[in-house]
C-alpha cells in the first residue's frame, strides 16, 4: 500500500499547479494571439480633424469610420474577384453613410464592374443619376458639409496606410457624388465631367471641376517655360489668370481652353456606344529618314470626333490606342527626340519607333 506522505503531496500540488500554469500560459498565448491578429487587422489614425478607425476583414473587404461633431462617416468596400478567358477583372460594391445618432441622414451606394469594356467612360453618367436621386431635402449647406468632409474622411484614412488602391477608388465616387449634388444646389445644373487623368488610368476618379490648382503655380509653370507662350490656349490662359480674384483655378478653366468641351463630351459619350467609329482620321507626322528627308506619314487611327487627336500623336502624353486626352509642347519635344527610340535614356521603355526608323 502506498503512503500518502507530506512531500509527496506537495509533489502532487506541484503538479497540478504546474498544469494549471501550463494551461493558462497557453489560454494566455491563444488570447494574445487573438488579440494580436485582430489588432493587425484594426488601424487607427489621430489628428486634429479626430480619429478615423479602419477595419480589414480580408484583403477584398474594408470598414472606416470617423466622427464629425454629432456626425458619424461611414464607409464599406467589398471586392469579388472575376477571372474570364481574358484575365481577372474585380466588381467592386460600396457603401457611404453619415448618421447622426441612428438616423442615417444620407447615404449612397455605388458598384464598379471593371468587366465592362470601356468602364472608365461610364462612371460619370452613373454619377449623374444617383446624385439627382438624392434626397431633396436636403438644404445646400448639408451637402456642403457633406462634401467637405468626405475629403478629409478620405485624407485620414490614407495616413492610417490601410486600403489597397482598388478598395480606396470606390470613395473618390461617393466624394464626386456629393460634390455632383453640391454643385445643383448651388448652380441648379447637375452636370459630371471626369478629368482626362482617370480615363486614362492615371489617377482615382473625379470631376474637372474638382480639381483645384493654386493660381501662383500655373502662372510659376508658365513664366518657367517661354518657348509655349504662343502655343494655343496659352495666351488665352495668361489672360485669364491676370483676371482672375481667385488663389485657386480648378482645372476644367484651364483643360477646356485648350480642349474644345463638347468634342470631350462627345468623345466620352460616343466611345462606349461605338458611335461613328467607322469615321476615322489619318493622324500624320512629320517624319525625318536617314538622308535627313521630312516627310509626312500616316501612323494610326482614331475617330474624327477625338479631342486633340490620337493617342499615338506626338505632343499625345502617352502612346495608346484611340483618342488622345492629354496633350502637351513638353511631350511634344520628348516624342520628336524619340523618333526613333533614341537615346534608350532618355526615350521611355514603352517606345515605339515610327515608320521609316531602322
Amino acid at each position: 500500500m502506498k503512503c500518502f506522505t507530506k512531500i509527496s503531496f506537495y509533489l502532487s500540488l506541484n503538479r497540478v499547479q504546474f498544469s494549471l500554469l501550463v494551461l493558462f500560459t497557453g489560454l494566455l498565448f491563444v488570447g494574445t494571439f487573438i488579440l494580436q491578429s485582430c489588432e493587425k487587422n484594426t488601424f487607427t489614425h489621430s489628428s486634429e480633424n479626430g480619429t478615423v478607425i479602419v477595419s480589414k476583414n480580408s484583403d477584398n473587404e474594408y470598414f472606416a469610420d470617423m466622427d464629425f461633431g454629432d456626425s458619424k462617416f461611414i464607409y464599406f468596400t467589398q471586392t469579388n474577384t472575376l477571372k474570364s478567358s481574358c484575365g481577372s477583372s474585380s466588381a467592386i460594391q460600396s457603401n457611404f453613410q453619415v448618421k447622426r445618432g441612428n438616423a442615417v441622414i444620407y447615404n449612397t451606394t455605388f458598384e464598379l464592374d471593371t468587366t465592362i469594356r470601356d468602364y472608365r467612360l461610364l462612371q460619370h453618367k452613373k454619377i449623374e443619376q444617383i446624385a439627382k436621386s438624392l434626397n431633396n431635402n436636403l438644404t445646400e449647406d448639408d451637402y456642403a458639409y457633406v462634401a467637405a468632409n468626405i475629403e478629409t474622411f478620405i485624407t485620414e484614412i490614407v495616413k492610417t496606410k490601410s486600403f489597397n488602391k482598388a478598395s480606396l477608388q470606390s470613395l473618390f465616387f461617393h466624394k464626386s457624388i456629393a460634390n455632383a449634388k453640391l454643385r445643383e444646389k448651388q448652380t441648379g445644373v447637375l452636370e459630371c465631367v471626369p478629368s482626362p487623368f482617370y480615363i486614362v488610368g492615371r489617377s482615382f476618379y473625379s470631376d474637372v471641376k474638382d480639381i483645384n490648382l493654386p493660381k501662383q503655380t500655373v502662372q510659376s509653370v508658365l513664366k518657367s517655360h517661354p518657348e509655349i507662350k504662343d502655343s494655343k490656349g496659352v495666351p488665352e490662359l495668361n489672360a485669364f489668370l491676370n483676371n482672375l480674384k481667385s488663389d485657386n483655378i480648378s482645372f476644367d478653366q484651364i483643360y477646356f481652353l485648350f480642349v474644345d468641351k463638347q468634342r470631350y463630351i462627345q468623345f466620352l459619350d460616343n466611345t462606349p456606344n461605338k458611335t461613328g467609329l467607322n469615321l476615322k482620321q489619318k493622324s500624320s507626322r512629320i517624319i525625318q529618314n536617314k538622308q535627313g528627308v521630312q516627310k509626312s506619314e500616316g501612323v494610326c487611327d482614331c475617330s474624327w470626333w477625338c479631342p486633340l487627336g490620337c493617342g499615338c500623336d506626338w505632343g499625345c502624353c502617352g502612346n495608346y490606342e484611340g483618342c488622345c486626352l492629354f496633350a502637351d509642347p513638353i511631350c511634344l519635344v520628348h516624342d520628336a527626340i524619340c523618333t526613333c527610340c533614341e537615346p534608350a535614356w532618355f526615350c521611355f521603355s514603352g517606345c515605339v519607333k515610327d515608320p521609316g526608323c531602322p
